[in-house]
């Protein structure tokens, strides 16, 4: 008798775990849960740039204080304009 009550409960168990986990799968192809996979995404997208972005700039603080750069040694990058800027090549004519 106890034996029988102890399947019963476990299957009634398992009826509701599958009952939920079924309800779970279809509510994740809704229009509701498919934008919320959508909104997960890019909120992890935005934090994985975040770390991204902390993570260089920890490492360029590092780089600096290891090879005793400070912000005065710091260069810009030219900008198109600059005297020292690159200059595109002109084309060429053929001489054939």
């Amino acid at each position: 008798m106890i034996r029988a009550g102890f399947f019963f409960a476990a299957g009634a168990a398992a009826g509701v775990y599958g009952s939920l986990k079924a309800k779970r799968f279809a509510d994740e192809f809704t229009a509701e849960g498919v934008r919320h996979r959508v909104k997960a995404a890019s909120l992890g997208a935005r934090l994985f740039r975040e770390e991204v972005a902390r993570g260089q700039a920890e490492a360029e603080v590092e780089l600096r204080e290891r090879y005793e750069l400070g912000d005065e040694n710091r260069r810009a990058l030219p900008g198109p304009d600059a005297p020292d800027s690159p200059r595109p090549i002109p084309p060429q004519e053929d001489t054939d």
